[in-house]
Order: C-alpha cells, then structure tokens, then sequence
C-alpha cells in the first residue's frame, strides 16, 4: 500500500496535489485502493475523475483546476502544450486574476 501512496504522490507532484484516476490506474492503484485512501483521509475527491493527495498544495481555483486536467485525463499536465491544452472563458480569467 505505502507503494500505491508514493505513487499517487510522483503523480500529483508539481500539480497541486491533483491526479485524474485514469492516471492512477494506469500507473497501478486501482480505483478499489483510491477508495480504500478516500475512506482513510489520504486523498479527497475534488471533482469527479479528480482526487487531490491531502498532504498536497491546495489551488486557489480547484475546481477549475481539475476541469482542466480532465481535459486531457491520461496525459500529466507538465506534458500538455498551449494552446491544445485548453482554455478558460473571458470571465472565468478575470475571476483568476482578480480583475473586475
């Protein structure tokens, strides 16, 4: 198990803690241990497809974070080019940047 943690960890590192369960999976935590480290406080669910390891950085905008990196579930967010990689709305940007 401590294994399957530090595995979660490598995933979610430099991404505020996030990783998609899809990556989970394809690393080998099954979705039966993501519950079991759910149900134990280790990870939270921050929206569907989305957990973030407790012990991590918390985003200012989580939400819209894990929206992001279900874009493009498999594929680690270091990895991802702009502009393919996703966009948010003229509003939502300035709620990011605290204009208007």
């Amino acid at each position: 198990m401590i294994d399957q943690v530090a595995t979660l960890c490598d995933l979610a590192e430099g991404r505020w803690g996030c990783v998609t369960e899809r990556q989970a999976e394809r690393a080998g935590v099954s979705v039966v241990e993501l519950g079991r480290f759910k149900e134990a406080g280790v990870v939270e669910p921050v929206i569907e497809g989305v957990m973030r390891i407790r012990a991590g950085g918390r985003h200012l905008f989580p939400r819209l974070y894990s929206q992001w990196l279900m874009l493009d579930p498999e594929r680690p967010g270091w990895l991802r080019d702009a502009p393919g990689c996703g966009v948010v709305s003229h509003a939502t940007a300035l709620r990011v940047y605290g204009i208007g």
